[in-house]
């Protein structure tokens, strides 16, 4: 068999357990490719069509992973690897999926019996899904299917991780999709279907029509940019007295202690965003600290510019305030500080108190996020005595059956998450 398509580097393997620990949050790892089926080798080919089942590939390694991605930035041969970071706005990548008709090549001029071959793909199509979720992580699958292969599709995923844990979106960019195979060795255009439906891919061009053997495989590349939101919310907490830093997604409190909040808000757009508001809901467990309020931008300086009392509302149990107006890259934080209750207004053992802030610039939707804290109460009340259970239960009657029913009050608009997971074993 001839040496694969030679403009292509070899594919990375090299673990990323960074990215991977920000994936594995959505569940127990998986392969990424799929599904399971017969491999083969370079010297004992498929004896029929199936698609990237050849292990030992000495240029690609396992076919397999035939899914992988590069900064577009990157203008070398290599690069490519099955992680990714998104670092800033507009950030391009090129993501690439090798193809490859398994079947040995004598098997290419061997009648099927329904006027094709044994070893040619039919009707190939590669199909690339791109999540459309915001989140700090996701996920992109890969397909390559032909209607005489076996299995009738392969699919294989990347994973794209936000830096510093940063939410993003990831969009087609329309046209970008081409093939790259020994017949067209410049390339030929594929269709947008590519993301949705799927796009005809051929040897000689999208017609389908794919041979067996290392001579016949190809490339297939498109591009994605990376789209940061417009503007974004960060919760963090400390105790009170500990900075200056030092805040934290979470801290441990007791009764009576002091704890000191900030929202950061930040414009990453490019539309400047005005009457910003910040509302954050305080959870019950927590007082505000009168005169606590405060704004730190660019404009008010370190020092800071303190609300009157007007900014906490709702009898304590809301702080509401206008930052004003953020111009693209521009940001801010509200700062403002509560109190733990006293024990007796606490459960007994720990108390999870969640505090979530929304960040709503005008004309625009609400975005939030929360910080936490954990209490340990140890003073409860004295436990009521209890009647001990006869050892023959009365006969009362029918029993009453009680609906405890809650409600929950959310006050802005939760961002949709969704990451496309099905494996976390791939690289960067």
């Amino acid at each position: 068999m001839k040496t694969m398509l030679k403009s292509f580097a070899q594919k990375s393997f090299t673990l990323a357990v960074a990215a991977i620990s920000v994936l594995s949050l959505s569940g127990v790892a998986t392969a990424s490719w799929s599904p399971e089926r017969p491999t083969f080798t370079t010297q004992e080919p498929a004896p029929y069509v199936t698609f990237n089942s050849i292990t030992d590939n000495q240029s690609y390694g396992d076919e397999r992973r035939f899914f992988d991605a590069k900064d577009a930035r990157n203008t070398s041969r290599g690069g490519f690897s099955e992680q990714v970071r998104i670092t800033e706005q507009n950030q391009e990548f090129i993501l690439r999926m090798y193809v490859h008709n398994n079947a040995a090549s004598n098997l290419n001029t061997v009648p099927n019996g329904n006027g094709g071959f044994v070893g040619v793909a039919e009707n190939t199509r590669v199909r690339i899904h791109l999540p459309t979720a915001t989140d700090a992580a996701l996920r992109a699958n890969a397909y390559i299917s032909a209607s005489n292969a076996m299995p009738r599709e392969v699919a294989d995923t990347v994973d794209f991780v936000g830096a510093d844990g940063k939410n993003f979106q990831l969009e087609y960019v329309q046209g970008s999709a081409k093939a790259y195979t020994n017949a067209v060795p410049a390339g030929y255009a594929l269709s947008n279907d590519i993301v949705t439906t799927g796009a005809p891919f051929g040897h000689t061009g999208p017609n389908g029509t794919v041979p067996g053997c290392f001579e016949f495989d190809g490339f297939v590349e498109v591009r994605v940019r990376a789209k940061l939101p417009q503007y974004t919310i960060q919760k963090e907490v400390r105790m009170a007295g500990t900075g200056p830093g030092n805040w934290a997604e979470s801290v441990e409190a007791k009764p009576g202690d002091r704890l000191e909040w900030q929202i950061h808000f930040k414009n990453n757009g490019e539309t400047t965003l005005s009457d910003v508001l910040i509302a954050d809901q305080i959870p019950a467990g927590l007082n505000v600290v009168p005169g606590s309020v405060k704004l730190v931008n660019g404009s008010t300086g370190v020092a800071g510019y303190t609300y009157p009392a007007s900014a906490i509302q709702r009898d304590g149990r809301e702080v509401h305030a206008n930052i004003g107006t953020y111009n693209p890259g521009i940001d801010g934080k509200l700062l403002f500080t509560t109190e733990v209750v006293a024990a007796d207004q606490l459960e007994c053992g720990v108390n999870e108190i969640v505090n979530r802030g929304f960040a709503t610039p005008k004309g625009f939707a609400a975005v939030s996020d929360t910080a936490s804290l954990t209490v340990e109460n140890g003073v409860c009340a004295e436990a009521k005595p209890t009647t001990p259970t006869p050892t023959v239960l009365p006969n009362t009657g029918p029993g009453a059956v009680f609906g405890i029913a809650s409600a929950t009050t959310v006050a802005g608009t939760m961002i949709h998450r969704y990451v496309s997971v099905r494996r976390y074993g791939k690289s960067l």
